[in-house]
C-alpha cells in the first residue's frame, strides 16, 4: 500500500470518529504550557527524539508563519495556543474543554476555552509517524492552528462546515508557505492536497463529523484554495461551491445505504459501504483492504477537530 493510501485511510479512520473502547477517566494534572509543545504521552521506543524535534519544528514553522501572515493581512498580533500531546486516558482541561477520554482516543482538536491544540499521542500521531514520518501529521496539525487562527480573528463561521473548511483552507496556505521557505517539497505538498480528498464524510450523513467537516471535493477544493491563494482567498463560503466554482445546492438527506465509490486523485477508488441504521461503516481501499468504523456521536464537544 502506498504512503498516500495509508495516509487517507488512518484520516479517513480519524475523523469518522473514534473506535477504541471506553477508558476510565483518570486524575489528570492540565499543563502549564511553557514549552513549544507539552509531552504528556509516554515516549514510543526507537526515534522518540527525532520525533519530538519534527513535532517542535512542525509547531515552529506554524508559529512563524501565523506571527507573520496574522499582522500583515489583518493588522493584529497572532496569540500562540497551547500546544498538547497527551494519552488519552490523561488527557487535559476535560471540564473546559468538554473533552473525555473516549473522544479523545485516536483524536487531534483545539479546544477553544483552553486556546490550545491538542492530539492524542499513542493512539494517533506516534504510529503514524513511525510508518509515513513527519509530513503525514503536517496537514493535521495545521488545520487545527487554522482553528486556534479563527479564534485570535473572533472569525468563527456559524456554520459548522464552513469553519471546518476555512481552516482546511488556512492549513492550503500554510503548504504553500513551507514550500516556499524550503521546508517542504512541491511534490510533498501535492501528496499531502491529495491525500485530502478522502477524508470528507459527507457520505455517511448520520455522524457528527459528516454535518461539520464538509465533502470530499469541499475539503480538497478548500485546501487547494489556500494553497493556491493564502490566507486572503480563505474568506469565502466553501460550502456552497462545487469544485468548478458553481453554486451547488446542499444535501438534505443521507445517502441510501449501500456502497459509494470516491475516484481519489492520485489515489485510486475508495469504496464506502453505507450500513442500514445503527451498523458498522467499512472503508475498502483499491488494494481491497477493510477497515470497519462505528460511528458515533460526539455529545458536549466544545473543541473543533
Amino acid at each position: 500500500m502506498t504512503t498516500l493510501k495509508r495516509l487517507s485511510l488512518a484520516l479517513a479512520l480519524m475523523v469518522i470518529g473514534a473506535i477504541t473502547p471506553l477508558q476510565p477517566v483518570v486524575a489528570q494534572t492540565d499543563p502549564a504550557c511553557t514549552e513549544v509543545v507539552t509531552f504528556m504521552a509516554a515516549p514510543f521506543s526507537d526515534g522518540w527524539e527525532t520525533y519530538q524535534a519534527e513535532m517542535i519544528a512542525d509547531v515552529n514553522g506554524l508559529e512563524a508563519f501565523w506571527a507573520a501572515t496574522m499582522p500583515e493581512v489583518w493588522g493584529r498580533a497572532f496569540e500562540s495556543p497551547c500546544v498538547v500531546e497527551y494519552d488519552p486516558a490523561t488527557v487535559p482541561y476535560q471540564s473546559s474543554c468538554g473533552i473525555t477520554p473516549e473522544i479523545a482516543a485516536s483524536n487531534a482538536f483545539y479546544c477553544i476555552p483552553e486556546h490550545a491544540v491538542l492530539w492524542d499521542g499513542p493512539g494517533f500521531y506516534h504510529p503514524l509517524y513511525t510508518e509515513l514520518g513527519d509530513k503525514a501529521l503536517l496537514y493535521v496539525t495545521a488545520h487545527e492552528y487554522g482553528h486556534a487562527a479563527q479564534f485570535v480573528l473572533d472569525d468563527m463561521p456559524q456554520r459548522s462546515v464552513n469553519l471546518e473548511l476555512q481552516a482546511d483552507c488556512y492549513a492550503g496556505a500554510y503548504l504553500q508557505d513551507a514550500v516556499a521557505q524550503g521546508d517542504m517539497t512541491e511534490g510533498e505538498a501535492s501528496e499531502v492536497i491529495n491525500m485530502v480528498a478522502s477524508v470528507g464524510q459527507s457520505r455517511f450523513g448520520t455522524t457528527w463529523f459528516t454535518r461539520t467537516h464538509g465533502t470530499s471535493a469541499q475539503r480538497l477544493l478548500a485546501v487547494s484554495q489556500g494553497y493556491e491563494a493564502g490566507v486572503g482567498g480563505c474568506a469565502m463560503d466553501f460550502e456552497s461551491m462545487r469544485t468548478d466554482g458553481g453554486l451547488q445546492r446542499p444535501a438534505q438527506e443521507a445517502p441510501a445505504p449501500g456502497d459509494y465509490t470516491i475516484d481519489t486523485p492520485n489515489n485510486g477508488d475508495v469504496t464506502i459501504t453505507i450500513p442500514d441504521e445503527g451498523g458498522s461503516v467499512i472503508i475498502t481501499n483499491s488494494e481491497g483492504q477493510e477497515i470497519v468504523v462505528t460511528p458515533r456521536a460526539r455529545p458536549g464537544r466544545r473543541g473543533n477537530n
